[in-house]
């Protein structure tokens, strides 16, 4: 996905809440299938993606500043980004599709470009 191309910010928060939710679904697939799950807190890893898809739908509704939402937004990512770059072998070893770090970073340079200079 050429992320560049995202012209919008509600793009940009389409695909970052589809990524929060497919490291959550992909952990979540793990804890049930995998008896010996070698990720470190895999249920802490579900229920945060859960809460930042809510906190950025909720970020939305209630119509916040687009510059704070890109803000919280990149802070989501770069947390996701660090959970997928530590256990990207585990996830690979699932049959989901998860984002890759690489594809993270480039979504995070994007958000803080976005971002109005302060």
């Amino acid at each position: 996905m050429q992320i560049n191309n995202l012209s919008s910010e509600r793009q940009l928060t389409m695909l970052t809440i589809r990524w929060l939710g497919q490291v959550a679904e992909c952990v979540s697939f793990l804890v049930e299938e995998t008896s010996d799950i070698k990720i470190s807190n895999p249920l802490k890893i579900i229920e945060r993606c859960s809460d930042r898809i809510e906190h950025i739908a909720q970020y939305d509704l209630d119509g916040l500043a687009e510059s704070t939402r890109l803000e919280y937004m990149a802070n989501d990512v770069e947390w996701l980004s660090n959970i997928v770059e530590k256990n990207e072998a585990v996830l690979s070893t699932g049959q989901l599709n998860y984002p890759s770090a690489t594809e993270l970073r480039e979504l995070l340079i994007t958000l803080r470009e976005r971002q109005p200079r302060r």
